[in-house]
């Protein structure tokens, strides 16, 4: 188990959390996490439903507040700032629902975002659609497009490719690994094919961070390493 932060290069733009604590009522369910996003960089968090990845995402993002520690942007304590405000400078949340305007075609979403929106290839063809028409998995598509059209300076983005098929749940995530810019993902298990990238893994159970490194040093554990 590997608890040190990755090692890093200092940047001012890097993503941090500072011993993050957060309740739900009488439940703590981050107990003093900390953790650092890199910008430009990619970074995954790991664990099973209920070991608090969302909910440290949520954090992130300034969703839910801080019960004790601190979110750091920019080299600047933002933990006061609320979520309206983290999105105007740059901060965007992709949340693990369907987060489209059902009513509206692709083409109408994605316009609310940017004039010069940035479109998959994939759904190029669906732009006349209704967004509630869609399967679940082109509805991420749209919400990550979307996200990707607000030139943001980090993405937190929750399981971004669940329900897709996975030659194009690959490359979506060749995509976000390409990005210069921040980038977080949630997710239940690493993605295969960012073995191969430069990625930063923190593992969350039970609302604390268990494993702290590099995507290749998860990987290397002995099987059965808790």
């Amino acid at each position: 188990m590997t608890l040190a932060q990755p090692s890093q290069p200092s940047q001012p733009s890097q993503l941090a959390l500072r011993h993050a604590r957060v309740r739900y009522g009488p439940l703590e369910a981050l107990h003093g996490v900390s953790l650092i996003a890199p910008a430009p960089g990619l970074t995954v968090l790991l664990g099973r439903n209920g070991s608090g990845r969302t909910t440290t995402l949520r954090a992130l993002a300034g969703i839910v507040p801080l019960s004790g520690g601190a979110v750091v942007w920019d080299g600047t304590d933002v933990t006061g700032m609320p979520a309206f405000e983290r999105a105007r400078h740059g901060l965007c949340l992709v949340p693990d629902r369907r987060a489209v305007f059902g009513s509206l075609t692709v083409r109408e979403n994605l316009d609310l975002a940017a004039a010069d929106h940035t479109v998959y290839p994939h759904l190029e063809t669906l732009l006349a659609r209704r967004a509630g028409t869609l399967s679940g998995g082109e509805q991420r598509m749209v919400a990550l497009c979307r996200a990707l059209s607000t030139h943001a300076r980090v993405v937190l983005a929750d399981e971004p490719t669940q329900g897709m098929a996975p030659a194009v749940a690959a490359r979506t995530y060749e995509l976000l690994a390409s990005l210069d810019v921040c980038v977080v993902l949630a997710e239940q298990r690493l993605p295969p094919v960012l073995l191969g990238r430069r990625a930063f893994v923190y593992e969350l159970r039970r609302g604390a961070v268990t494993f702290a490194g590099e995507a290749g040093e998860w990987a290397a554990r002995p099987p059965g390493t808790p």
